[in-house]
């Protein structure tokens, strides 16, 4: 520890500028400058032997952070009277982390060389016993807080595709650094700070320029935002400002922009795939207000790209539909044991299904149908026997009473077909036999069979009985037979023969 403090002590002197020195001395100032930072670099992410004793090693840790945090606010300094006999050991209170002014003035090798110190310390830190211990010490985590948020601060204004990947790199690091040390006190971490550090950023707006010798990618620079935003370790269950309830806020942004804002297909495609990275296995931590959000997102999302469907375009327009309808299904399982589901699936059932009713040959009409009757196929028993009891009634209700529509009642055929696949799709799984009592189908297969039998005269036009045709196949080949009476499987069977 000793020494440590006496060669950063050293070091530091040399970091700001030098008093009273010639003008065409500069050069050779700053060369000074630069390898003071590499020499304090090698300094703070030296593995340090403490023989176990953890208040030893908490001092080398608060060492190598502040000689880390003020050897980088000395080289940014351009200031020759501000003085260089200052070490701010454990940071006092009333200095300043904006080095926004300072970083932009240093060219982009030297401002590297900041980093990378600041790395260093980080990887210095993940060297500590301490982290093996699970010690809670509320002022080494204090202090690890302030040098975290300073190090977010760096990112501030940054332009160069170079050093914007080393900070997104080194900010990784320090999350996955740190963690151990937050295990007791998450809401300690500066979430909200490294958040509004690279929210900027998304999406990445960057195209390499021709024959790029320095391989820097969007497609990297992607993964490593995308590495920090999905970090949801220092997350509290339900906190508003946890790191999954903001990005999932700016992603959405993305996906249902303002109303002066365009998002192309294949941007909100792009939104989705992120949506459903930062969600994996993490949708029961949000909070209601980002369910409410994330489910009207994803409808909307899914209608713009249904529609294209419909308007007979594809590609981007069907993927986003698919995908939009994919993730719901995959939230809609994880949120099954959680009160979240009501939001994310109940509400928007009983808000929309009533448009199945009233026009369900309408774009929006269809769209929803695609949407919910994914639900009931994928998103878990809960969402299948919701979706049946909320859908299938509109969908009977059309089938007897629009007889002559034969827009709607296509429509309301090609639904029947579509929920009745659904349940093929959920019954096919292992498990939703045995929790799925009494039959689902019990209450609906014979009065809809009954509909489509008495759709099917003779006067029928053409349309009508391919429609027809086309919801009864799978109902039949879906229904158990024991869910059927004897009256009704002869129908059934008369049915077929007169085909």
């Amino acid at each position: 520890f000793s020494m440590l403090k006496l060669l950063g002590t050293f070091l530091l002197s040399y970091c700001s500028p030098l008093e009273e020195e010639p003008e065409h001395m500069e050069e050779t100032e700053e060369i000074v400058r630069d390898a003071a930072i590499l020499c304090l670099k090698s300094l703070v992410e030296l593995i340090i032997d403490n023989n176990g004793d953890i208040s030893n090693d908490t001092d080398v840790m608060r060492q190598r952070v502040s000689l880390a945090h003020t050897g980088v606010k000395k080289r940014c300094d351009t200031d020759k009277s501000s003085g260089t006999d200052y070490y701010d050991y454990g940071y006092s209170s009333h200095t300043s982390d904006d080095l926004r002014g300072g970083l932009s003035l240093l060219p982009r090798s030297r401002r590297s060389l900041c980093f990378d110190l600041i790395q260093a310390a980080v990887v210095g830190v993940g060297t500590s016993e301490w982290n093996n211990k699970r010690k809670e010490d509320d002022n080494i985590i204090e202090e690890l807080s302030r040098f975290a948020s300073f190090a977010a601060s760096c990112l501030h204004g940054e332009s160069d595709p170079r050093c914007l990947m080393q900070i997104l790199s080194m900010l990784n690091i320090l999350l996955k650094t740190f963690e151990p040390f937050f295990w007791y006190k998450k809401q300690a971490f500066p979430t909200i700070d490294i958040f509004d550090a690279v929210a900027p950023y998304y999406p990445i707006q960057f195209t390499p320029p021709p024959n790029d010798k320095y391989g820097i990618a969007r497609s990297g620079l992607r993964s490593a935002l995308m590495d920090i935003l999905s970090n949801t370790n220092f997350d509290n269950v339900g906190d508003r400002d946890s790191m999954l309830n903001l990005a999932s806020g700016i992603i959405l942004e993305r996906l249902i922009p303002a109303s002066d804002d365009v998002s192309r297909t294949e941007e909100k495609l792009e939104a989705i795939n992120d949506l459903n990275t930062l969600l994996h296995n993490r949708s029961s931590s949000l909070s209601p207000e980002s369910v409410r959000e994330i489910s009207n997102a994803l409808m909307a999302a899914h209608s713009e790209g249904a529609s294209g469907v419909v308007l007979r375009k594809t590609g981007p327009q069907k993927a986003l539909a698919d995908t939009c309808r994919t993730l719901a299904s995959k939230v809609a399982v994880e949120l099954e044991a959680s009160d979240l589901w009501d939001i994310f699936v109940r509400e928007p059932i009983e808000n929309d299904s009533v448009i199945l009713a009233n026009s369900p040959q309408s774009i929006k009409g269809r769209s929803t149908i695609a949407y919910f009757a994914c639900l009931a196929a994928s998103g878990g028993h809960r969402s299948l026997q919701i979706s049946f009891e909320r859908c299938l009634p509109h969908l009977m209700k059309v089938l007897k009473e629009e007889i002559g529509n034969e827009d709607k009642i296509s429509a309301a055929a090609h639904g029947v077909g579509a929920f009745f696949s659904s349940f093929q799709i959920a019954w096919d799984r292992s498990d939703i036999k045995i929790s799925l009592h009494p039959h689902p189908l019990e209450k609906y297969s014979a009065s809809i069979l009954k509909i489509l039998v008495d759709l099917f005269e003779p006067s029928a036009s053409r349309s009508t009985k391919i429609s027809v045709l086309r919801a009864a196949l799978p109902l039949v080949i879906t229904t158990p037979e024991h869910v059927l009476e004897e009256k009704d499987v002869q129908i059934v069977i008369k049915f077929i023969e007169s085909l």
